[in-house]
Formats: C-alpha cells, sequence, structure tokens
C-alpha cells in the first residue's frame, strides 16, 4: 500500500441552531453523517476514510440527497498523503490523527 493510496472525505458545516426544530435537523444531520462511516474530527467536521476517486464521487452524490434546506456545508477530498500530514491538538497537546482503516476492516 502506497502513502498515495485512497482519500479522505472531509465534510464540515454551519447550521442553524436557534430554535429546538433547527437542532433537530442539524442532529439529524449528524446522525446520518456518522450512520455513513465518519467520525467527528471537530464539533461541526466529519471525516471518513474512502479507498479511491470513485467512492469518494459517490459518496459527495449520497450527502447531496441529505442536504439540509438551511445553512452552509462544504465537503472536500484530501489524499492520504495530504490527511496524514495534518496537525491535530486536543487541549494544547499534538495528537496523531486517525490513521485510514485496513482494506479488511471496510468489508467487516
Amino acid at each position: 500500500m502506497t502513502e498515495s493510496f485512497g482519500r479522505w472525505l472531509l465534510v464540515s458545516f454551519d447550521l442553524p441552531s436557534r430554535s429546538k426544530a433547527q437542532r433537530q435537523v442539524a442532529k439529524v444531520f449528524v446522525n446520518w453523517l456518522m450512520s455513513e462511516g465518519f467520525h467527528r474530527i471537530h464539533s461541526t467536521a466529519f471525516a471518513r476514510f474512502l479507498p479511491d476517486r470513485w467512492s469518494a464521487s459517490r459518496e459527495e452524490a449520497r450527502i447531496r440527497g441529505h442536504l439540509p434546506s438551511d445553512g452552509r456545508i462544504v465537503a472536500f477530498e484530501v489524499t492520504e498523503k495530504a490527511y496524514s500530514r495534518s496537525m491535530l491538538y486536543v487541549d494544547g497537546m499534538p495528537v496523531t490523527p486517525a490513521k485510514h482503516p485496513e482494506l479488511l476492516a471496510l468489508y467487516f
């Protein structure tokens, strides 16, 4: 497996949350992302590893089908190599970012 194998699909959003109904819409979207295999990297940012560009394009199409009617959502692809160079800090301390899952883990 080379360093450039696969890619991460990152989704970040800013959804309205003033009313109870708006918070419910945001919660439904977050739960849907998690059911799709995304993991939270920040309060409103999620990431999912995908093995190839075709899978990432397919997932982006699924996201378009589940967009809330209000707010801003951005989704973009990052190669495994670029993602592995990202820096993550929790409480001021560096933390190793998530690595992509092993291929077998994708199928089980």
